[in-house]
């Protein structure tokens, strides 16, 4: 008779885990009018984390969003490579300071990035005249 508590049946064991990362981004750009003057148009962040060893990328994209919006900065957020996922869920929160001391915090927000598109405010603040 087998003891209680005893069994030969084989065992197995699976863990399912979620990697998560977290960042923080921060790009300043100085005498925004002039610089949004001579670079024209949308214009990208740096790519970040700026790491060799991140497969994660990201972007920023701000600017107008198209001519008939040029009263307006847009501002998006952009997937532009992943390890392995052609789509990668993120949570995040953005803030926009300007010079006047204007502080707008944005979020948090979740989406579900699919690789190469973004998302984000398409008329994210009205531009001084």
């Amino acid at each position: 008779m087998a003891q209680s508590g005893t069994s030969n049946a084989p065992r197995e064991t699976y863990v399912t885990s979620v990697h998560s990362t977290e960042y923080s981004y921060t790009w300043i750009i100085r005498n925004f009018e002039a610089w949004h003057k001579k670079q024209g148009g949308k214009q990208d962040s740096p790519q970040f984390p700026s790491g060799q060893h991140e497969q994660v990328k990201w972007i920023l994209t701000v600017g107008p969003l198209a001519k008939a919006d040029e009263l307006f900065l847009s501002l998006h957020l952009k997937l532009v490579s992943s390890d392995s996922a052609q789509k990668l869920e993120a949570t995040f929160e953005i803030t926009v300071t300007t010079t006047n001391g204007f502080n707008s915090v944005m979020g948090p927000y979740g989406y579900n990035f699919p690789l190469n598109e973004n998302w984000g405010w398409d008329r994210l603040l009205k531009k001084d005249n």
